[in-house]
Order: structure tokens, then C-alpha cells, then sequence
């Protein structure tokens, strides 16, 4: 059934990757290559796992959720070689595109980076409701970061974990545990106005805060945790609603030319 519904979107062939806890494909037709990978299921231990496998592990110049590089490594081999084969043609590459939402997001950032050390060009990465993925140092070197596009809701907790390292209020918890998070790319975020309209929102989380907005850590912390835990009573209101404006909305948020 899903191999019919990738075909009637005009792909002409497409590998199926399962392996552990990941599931993704890998489509193609004669223009482009998509890759997709799956996001979490609630009502899967393993998925959970990968989830909170949360202290970081040294990758790639820089530091990375373990769960999430495990989750990679589990059909990194199979997924390279599917693109290596799908994905030339006589000059070069088709432009290639990654997408996952939540679990497959984090997935898919990552491997939109392994794809550039393996020196295969990614067109761009669109990611929805993905959690945080590396460390600063590997965020702001991240290769490729301004065609990383994160479609999010403020509604969504997923996009605020795993909280970054400022966030910490145990801090012997970084002596066992690397534990330094920051998002990557651009931020294409929907925010509920009057009359239960979503509106989206661009918000580049590369632009430093204005004059105004600098308060102490401790507050900028308070503050973080309090609208972590007021979305957390939202987030089944607002995820009915938000599926259908993800679709929606997915190639009129992509920039003009890409």
C-alpha cells in the first residue's frame, strides 16, 4: 500500500529501509530523489528509547544524540548505497531532499550530514516537529544549515527537548552526561492567532536576541520551562489540526528556487 501511494506521486522506484527501531525509504524518478524517515510511535518501547537515550556522544567534530546516531547507524549502509543508486545520473546528482517528522526529523538531520561527509549534495532537508539533535559547536558549523528548514508549532514539546545545556538545574547531571543541545537550520514556525487560524511564522534562530529581550539566566530559564510545561495541556489540542496544515502548507514554505 505504501509503495503504491509513492509511485502514484509520480516516483518511479523506491527502497524500503527497516531495521531495529528505523524505518525509512528512499524514492526516486528521473528529476529528484526523496528520502523519508519515519517518526515515533507512542506506543513503541523501543521508539521511547531511542528518544530518551539522551546523553551525547562525540561525532562528526562535534556531539550528537546517542538514540538518534544509533538510530542512523542502524541502515546508514543500506540508505547510502540506495542513494548512490538512485540518486546519479550522467552529471552528477538529482537534487536530493530529506524529510522526517519528529523521531525521522532528527534522523533526517543527521543524515543530511553523513551524506555531505560521504560528498553526496543535498538539496535541502524539511524536517516537522523534530527534537533537538547536536551540540553548539557541531550547530554552528553544521554543513549545509541554511537549507535545514524545521516546520514547527509553539503547541509542539517535542521541539523543546532535549532541553539545551542552560536549561540544566542539576548540573553534576553534565559530568556524567554530555548534555549540550541546539537546533539547526531555519525555522519555519506556526503560531495559533485569534479565531484558531495557524499562522506561520519565520523565525531564524541564527538572530541574536534584541537589547530589550536579555534577562538573567535564571529567568530565561524559568520562563523556558514554564512554556514547556503550559504546551505540554496543549499539545492534544493542537495536533489534530496541525497535520493537515503541515501538508498543506509543506511546498509553500520551501524558498522560491529550491
Amino acid at each position: 500500500e505504501t509503495a503504491r501511494l509513492i509511485r502514484a506521486m509520480g516516483f518511479t522506484r523506491v527502497t524500503f529501509l527497516n531495521r531495529g527501531t528505523t524505518q525509512a525509504f528512499v524514492a526516486d524518478n528521473p528529476r529528484w530523489v526523496l528520502i523519508a524517515f519515519r517518526g515515533t510511535e507512542i506506543t513503541s518501547f523501543a521508539d521511547i528509547k531511542t528518544d530518551g537515550a539522551i546523553c551525547q556522544r562525540p561525532a562528526f567534530g562535534g556531539r550528537v544524540h546517542r538514540g538518534f546516531h544509533h538510530g542512523l547507524q542502524l541502515v546508514w549502509p543500506q540508505l547510502l548505497e540506495a542513494v548512490r543508486r538512485q540518486g546519479r545520473r550522467d552529471h552528477g546528482w538529482k537534487p536530493i531532499w530529506i524529510t522526517g517528522h519528529s523521531l525521522g526529523g532528527a534522523l533526517a538531520t543527521l543524515a543530511a550530514l553523513r551524506l555531505d561527509r560521504a560528498a553526496i549534495p543535498v538539496r535541502g532537508t524539511l524536517t516537522l516537529g523534530q527534537p533537538r539533535v547536536v551540540d553548539r559547536a557541531l550547530a554552528a558549523r553544521f554543513p549545509g544549515r541554511e537549507r535545514i528548514y524545521r516546520v514547527t508549532n509553539r503547541g509542539d514539546p517535542v521541539v523543546h527537548v532535549p532541553v539545551p545545556y542552560q536549561w540544566r538545574i542539576l548540573r553534576g547531571l553534565n559530568r556524567a552526561c554530555a548534555f549540550d543541545y541546539r537546533h539547526v537550520g531555519l525555522a519555519r514556525e506556526f503560531r495559533r492567532q485569534r479565531g484558531g487560524a495557524w499562522t506561520p511564522v519565520t523565525v531564524d534562530p541564527r538572530a541574536p536576541p534584541p537589547p530589550t529581550e536579555k534577562r538573567s539566566r535564571l529567568r530565561r530559564a524559568g520562563r523556558s520551562i514554564g512554556r514547556f510545561f503550559r504546551s505540554l495541556s496543549s499539545v492534544f489540542t493542537v495536533a489534530r489540526p496541525m497535520l493537515p496544515r503541515y501538508l498543506k502548507n509543506l511546498w509553500a514554505r520551501i524558498p522560491p528556487g529550491r
